[in-house]
């Protein structure tokens, strides 16, 4: 016998598998902006569109105090517009503010809301797109103690030039592959790579935004363990790569010659400034900007 409750249940069992979820499907590569297509392939964004790096601040007590926020969907109040409902899912970490990342139509409306488990919608805000928005920049939203939005801020983002418009496979991989492009400026370079050279030492290079660099490199050969690194600053013109190295660390662990079995360890520390240059170049990995230097194919790193 079937009650109202079981039949109540029943609907919202069904309501719930057959709810539609969009995917959050954003991509920013070298200052352009992508979304994933059926076959899982990365297309650029249409050039009305503008992209944004969200992050949330809070401009009384955190309504959110263990950390998990509600789930988000951003609608367009004009569907003719923009048709397509953005479902984000906040990222938090101890590093940075929660946020993420999204597109919308510059010169449309689009309303933010906070989304239950059952589905239930509350608008926690309404933003307008500014008609001359850059193709890719951040969005402040600053939440109440209640979690409604206070406060939408853009802010302009230090982000290389746009990547390479299409990602399509070029019709031979080893010649595409060979292809080796000067960088615009400095901003061209910023991000986090790795690569292993001839002598099979891994090196890892981050160039930030705001101008530094930190250098790592770690081997291991016939006398043991060498890991060094190096922090300093950078500057760029054509391919030519300044490094100004402000200071630097050395590790290393050896097998012991005077008493078999065991290990030399030792080390030290420089501050002692020094400038070098190195020969600089984008290299497309996979579809992915990524660098040479110094004849050393260096791979983007990806959150580690």
């Amino acid at each position: 016998m079937k009650t109202a409750s079981n039949h109540c249940l029943w609907t919202l069992v069904l309501w719930l598998t057959i709810l539609p979820v969009p995917a959050q499907n954003v991509i920013m590569d070298g200052g352009e902006i992508y979304y994933r297509n059926g076959a899982n392939q990365p297309v650029p964004y249409p050039p009305e569109y503008a992209g944004f790096a969200v992050k949330f601040y809070f401009a009384g007590r955190n309504p959110f105090p263990d950390g998990r926020f509600s789930d988000i969907r951003i609608a367009c109040r004009k569907h003719e517009a923009d048709s397509v409902e953005r479902s984000p899912t906040v990222t938090t970490s101890s590093t940075s503010r929660p946020g993420f990342w999204t597109a919308l139509k510059r010169g449309q409306s689009y309303d933010f809301f906070w989304v239950s488990f059952l589905g239930q919608r509350s608008i926690f805000g309404s933003w307008t797109v500014p008609t001359n928005a850059p193709r890719w920049s951040g969005l402040n939203i600053a939440l109440d103690s209640q979690a409604k939005a206070v406060k939408f801020e853009t802010v302009s983002l230090p982000i290389p030039p746009a990547a390479p418009k299409a990602k399509t496979a070029p019709s031979s991989a080893s010649a595409a592959a060979s292809v080796l492009t000067t960088p615009t400026d400095w901003r061209s370079i910023v991000g986090t790579y790795y690569g292993t050279d001839a002598q099979g030492i891994t090196h890892y290079w981050d160039f930030n935004a705001d101008g530094t660099f930190l250098h790592r490199l770690i081997g291991v050969g016939a006398l043991g363990y060498v890991r060094n690194s190096e922090r300093g600053k950078f500057a760029l013109s054509g391919t030519d790569l300044t490094l100004i190295t402000g200071s630097s660390t050395t590790s290393f662990s050896q097998a012991s010659v005077t008493s078999p079995g065991g290990t030399v360890s030792g080390g030290g520390a420089s501050s002692q400034t020094k400038t070098r240059h190195a020969k600089a170049q984008i290299k497309i990995f996979n579809g992915e900007h990524g660098l040479v230097l110094d004849g050393v194919d260096l791979k983007p790193r990806h959150g580690w």
